[in-house]
């Protein structure tokens, strides 16, 4: 739940490993003041929701724009996924609104996270999950962790690694591997496209209407995937230096460190010297609250 008046008030460095357990992170260069003001304000505008839908007015009016109908995701449901971010991330978040969604998901979409213009964030999976843990590929708890991921790390702006994070909590080993694949929505024509367009070729040979050369497009065909899979394999290259780099360097939880990192300092992480790394982010520490908190809580 979201902290009180009286605990935001009491303004000491435990308030903030507090918030940080609870999934609050501040912004890259965020003050100790602005965090906690958008810690209220965040609170304050959750308030706004539940108690507008406790007035009857439906998720559409509330959020302004279309959802549809949305049944709260009960507590110990969520706690599933709580469980397993606490593991891998050590955070856990109980404070966003999340709703088992009866319309508008995509026919094999699970579900999804909405992040509104105020930086608000919803979540929602399908209604199928109220009464089964698994549907289709999906499983209810992995599915709850990907999404409070994604929560925790939204004002971070990292395309690179975000999805690298949400899909550490897969069950599978492929989805593992290849979630980070598709960071946009351009990723997915990339992939598509030119697969569509050997297919065209290879229709139009067959028919007889015209004649090119198929090792061309098949050439072009495989181009598409063998680039996002290189560019992925890149990611976890760096994504794997950081981590055992902050291990060498003696911090507790390396994962959990980078998970609190931006793509840029991700990068920095990787390409330092392990004997340097605790003392550039102590460093970063007497001018950067985030780093305050990540050195008290994985480096002492």
């Amino acid at each position: 739940m979201f902290p009180d008046d009286t605990e935001l008030e009491n303004i000491t460095p435990d308030l903030f490993i507090e918030l940080d357990r609870r999934g609050f992170f501040p912004a890259p260069g965020e003050s100790a003041e602005a965090f906690l003001d958008n810690v209220r304000r965040l609170r304050d505008s959750y308030g706004v929701i539940a108690d507008s839908l406790a007035d009857g007015q439906n998720l559409d009016s509330v959020v302004g724009f279309h959802i549809g109908e949305g049944m709260p995701i009960p507590a110990e449901v969520l706690a599933e996924a709580e469980e397993e971010t606490r593991r891998l991330f050590d955070f856990d978040i109980d404070w966003v609104p999340a709703y088992f969604l009866s319309k508008g998901l995509g026919a094999i979409w699970g579900g999804c996270t909405v992040i509104t213009d105020s930086d608000l964030a919803l979540f929602f999976i399908r209604k199928d999950f109220r009464e089964k843990k698994k549907w289709f590929i999906y499983d209810r708890q992995e599915l709850l962790a990907h999404e409070l991921s994604h929560v925790a790390r939204s004002r971070f702006n990292d395309p690179e690694f975000e999805e690298h994070f949400a899909y550490m909590t897969a069950k599978s080993s492929l989805r593992k591997f290849m979630g980070n694949c598709f960071r946009t929505e351009w990723d997915a024509l990339i992939f598509i496209l030119p697969v569509f367009l050997l297919l065209g070729v290879q229709i139009l040979n067959f028919m007889q209407i015209i004649h090119l050369p198929e090792w061309i497009f098949w050439i072009v065909a495989l181009c598409g995937p063998g680039f996002l899979i290189a560019r992925n394999m890149l990611t976890r290259w760096t994504y794997t230096k950081a981590e055992e780099n902050l291990r060498m360097a003696g911090a507790k939880n390396p994962r959990a460190v980078l998970f609190r990192c931006t793509q840029e300092e991700i990068r920095e992480t990787a390409k330092s010297d392990p004997a340097e790394i605790a003392g550039q982010f102590y460093k970063k520490a007497e001018t950067e609250l985030r780093f305050r908190i990540i050195t008290t809580r994985f480096f002492e």
